[in-house]
């Protein structure tokens, strides 16, 4: 079986990995990860120590730790690697250094190169993601422009039907009187469109509940609310088109309503 496959250090901190004790698959595995990648040096108590790739500096002690066993087990299986050379152990007084044998055979060949191609295509890929989001920034500023924003008739036709509907049930509700103004409120809806993916029938179906039902009709006073509340408002008129009521009369000939005061218990819940 021969091919590659790769293998990330960050393996070593996943769970997998400390599940003891290791087998010897998993230590000599263990083994290459810990090798350096590249020369390097470190100080180990008052001396400055040269590492070389493919080498690390650790202990009997350390490796039995790590992998759950004795010393002695440690001790036989290094002595096992080094009998069919796979590594090469040196040991003195304050360490002992492991070097994996041919090490470039565990590695790509252009290991050294990676990094930088790496680099110049994250690089390359953070610019183009950054160009993306600045050109979807881009276009949202020209749509909260209210002077760049052209509103479609369905909009303008969305804003008249709640501007209507405020007005009906207050006359002199604050609402949009210039066609900026009238702009600033069609960019919800907009919005709704663009970007929440709404489908205009799904919005007009919403709109006509919250611009009939005596309790929405009183509480959607601007497009943004709408936007909002669009999903409470869809749910409740798929199940609910029309506020349903029913008017009894009491001795006075009075007429009186009658309303479902657990519904509208509910819909205050909802909002």
């Amino acid at each position: 079986m021969e091919g590659w496959i790769k293998a990330h250090r960050s393996l070593l901190d996943h769970w997998l990995w400390d599940d003891k004790p290791f087998s010897k698959g998993q230590a000599w595995i263990d083994i290459l990860m810990l090798a350096n990648h590249a020369d390097k040096k470190t100080v180990l108590g008052n001396d400055l120590v040269n590492i070389e790739r493919g080498s690390f500096i650790t202990s009997e002690l350390k490796l039995a730790d790590r992998w759950g066993w004795s010393k002695t087990k440690v001790r036989s299986f290094l002595s096992l690697l080094e009998s069919d050379k796979m590594i090469v152990k040196k040991s003195d007084r304050k360490k002992t250094t492991v070097t994996i044998v041919n090490y470039g055979l565990y590695q790509e060949s252009q290991t050294t190169e990676r990094p930088q191609k790496n680099h110049e295509e994250t690089t390359k890929e953070l610019q183009k993601n950054t160009n993306k989001n600045e050109k979807n920034d881009k276009n949202e500023k020209n749509i909260n422009n209210k002077s760049s924003f052209v509103p479609s008739d369905f909009d303008l036709m969305c804003v008249e039907k709640l501007i209507q509907s405020c007005r009906d049930t207050f006359k002199s509700a604050k609402v949009p009187e210039t066609e900026e103004e009238k702009k600033k409120w069609a960019i919800e809806i907009d919005r709704m469109k663009r970007l929440d993916g709404r489908e205009e029938e799904q919005i007009l179906k919403a709109l006509e509940y919250a611009t009939t039902n005596s309790f929405w009709k009183s509480n959607i006073r601007s497009t943004k609310k709408f936007r909002d509340k669009f999903e409470v408002l869809y749910t409740q008129s798929q199940r609910e088109p029309i506020e349903k009521k029913s008017v009894v009369r009491n001795n006075n000939n009075f007429e009186r309503r009658k309303y479902d005061m657990d519904r509208l218990e509910e819909q205050l819940l909802e909002r």
